[in-house]
């Protein structure tokens, strides 16, 4: 038994009959009023300041994408090696008919791109993750597929380090911005080894009692970088009992 999905497809089950080599459908997600051929996915890369290829991939209604540049949710995460899964999500739908493009930004600290993929975006290494994410949103806009003055990002957890410092450095990047429980604080939380995953997470963000873990921490932390400059609409989410990131960092 096996499941598929994809930005187009809605979670479908399957039998698979492996002497007839043979699948059978079993169920799938129940979308109302959806038709996934008035929509379309591309795959793109935007170019690295270093020369990396990022990848990202995007869903859209047919006709938004014929009508030029729109209004542009970007998503990253970028952390701890992981994949973000191209899901099919109906929460997705209103805001791809009301007009948007929906981006996953493949920056570098997953694993999209194999193992190296994840070490070239962590530790010491971690503000390239942060430089893709710029390059991924300038590219969008210089390649018509976004608006710049309706161009978004959405990230969530570890991915708070990431578009946070890139919020510090170019705030005129993005128009809103959603951070859901974000990891912005992290010289504060990485030296409490008495919180919940710390002391196995040194490999990912660095120990802050090392001096150049510090330094290095101390120019990303997006909460020890405010500045007094215009920043774009902020929706942070917090949670009283989330065990990684905890509430006061989002506050």
């Amino acid at each position: 038994r096996l499941g598929f999905t994809s930005f187009l497809t809605p979670v479908t089950y399957y039998n698979y009959d492996l002497d007839r080599r043979h699948l059978t459908p079993l169920c799938a997600e129940t979308v109302p009023d959806y038709d996934p051929a008035d929509f379309a996915v591309e795959r793109i890369h935007a170019p690295a300041p270093d020369g990396a290829a990022i990848p990202l991939t995007l869903v859209f209604r047919r006709e938004v994408r014929a009508r030029g540049p729109a209004p542009l949710l970007l998503f990253a995460y970028g952390a701890y090696g992981t994949n973000m899964p191209l899901f099919f999500d109906q929460a997705r739908l209103p805001l791809l008919n009301r007009g948007f493009i929906f981006a996953m930004a493949h920056v570098r600290g997953g694993s999209e791109c194999g193992t190296a993929w994840h070490h070239t975006g962590r530790r010491w290494a971690k503000p390239n993750s942060v430089a893709d994410l710029i390059a991924a949103a300038e590219h969008l806009v210089d390649t018509g597929y976004a608006r710049r003055d309706a161009l978004c990002a959405e990230t969530l957890s570890a991915g708070g380090l990431m578009l946070g410092a890139a919020l510090n450095r170019r705030p005129d990047l993005f128009a809103a911005v959603i951070a859901r429980e974000p990891f912005v604080d992290p010289l504060t939380t990485m030296a409490d080894p008495n919180l919940p995953l710390v002391c196995n997470e040194y490999g990912e963000w660095g120990d802050p009692r090392r001096r150049e873990d510090w330094d290095n921490l101390r120019a990303l932390s997006p909460y020890d970088n405010i500045t007094d400059q215009p920043y774009p609409a902020l929706l942070a989410t917090a949670a009283f009992h989330d065990s990684q990131v905890p509430y006061w960092e989002p506050a």
